[in-house]
């Protein structure tokens, strides 16, 4: 009970002790606090606000007319990307504004850039552009957008892919062509009561023909898309809100 007592006085002992404390140093912790507070409302008035987009960005793959798909990958996209911010880093900023085809001010407007793939599509990657100007920001995606798609590997990748589509195109109309003349020949045989000797069903020919005509729309529609090269997969978002406060001018 004596204990209990003794443990009692000596934390009341010590709390009063704190609060003297306190009292005692409570200009300077106020001024502390209020210094504190001034500062950082300085800092944040003279420092470089940050804004951030997310891209979404398609890689043509995939084609259904030839069944198979080209050789680009996150990888190869995401080395590209890390060599523009290793440049930047680096602050090689009039090299990297020639590299980009972009002025200096372009450049000097990049906070920082990130690359992410995605875990449910192999022809989508996320770009994420952190700059100080978001007025900046179209021209700095298309011009990143450039500079992949006119990348050696990934640009002779592409031109082979293209080159395999127009001769997927080419055969398939040589075919059209040839299945074309064997229909008016059936026709006229037809006409001219031949029919006896008719070896090939016409509805066949028929079906082939409207499946050789499909695969050649399809065909030109992929060779659209690959056109493009690496793409926006959805609209450019200028974001009206900073992203966070970053180094001061």
């Amino acid at each position: 009970m004596g204990e209990n007592n003794n443990f009692n006085r000596d934390e009341e002992i010590n709390l009063y002790q704190l609060f003297q404390t306190i009292k005692n140093n409570i200009k300077f912790i106020v001024s502390f606090v209020f210094g504190i507070t001034i500062l950082a409302t300085i800092l944040t008035f003279f420092m470089k606000p940050v804004y951030k987009s997310e891209i979404s960005i398609f890689i043509p793959i995939n084609f259904i007319a030839t069944n198979n798909s080209i050789i680009i990958n996150y990888n190869q996209i995401k080395s590209l990307i890390d060599e523009i911010l290793s440049l930047h880093e680096n602050k090689q900023y009039e090299y990297l504004s020639k590299k980009l085809n972009i002025s200096l001010d372009n450049v000097l407007a990049i906070e920082n850039i990130k690359v992410k793939d995605s875990k449910d599509s192999k022809d989508v990657f996320y770009l994420s552009l952190y700059v100080y100007d978001k007025n900046k920001i179209p021209q700095l995606t298309d011009a990143i957008l450039k500079y992949i798609n006119k990348n050696p590997v990934i640009k002779s990748v592409i031109d082979s892919k293209l080159r395999e589509i127009d001769t997927y195109i080419d055969s398939s109309q040589k075919e059209i062509v040839e299945l074309e003349a064997v229909k008016r020949k059936i026709f006229k045989d037809i006409n001219s009561g031949k029919i006896s000797l008719l070896g090939v069903n016409p509805v066949d020919i028929e079906i082939s023909l409207i499946n050789l005509k499909s695969k050649i729309e399809i065909l030109r529609s992929e060779r659209q898309v690959l056109q493009r090269g690496i793409t926006l997969l959805s609209e450019l978002v200028i974001p009206n809100d900073e992203y966070k406060p970053k180094i001061i001018y």
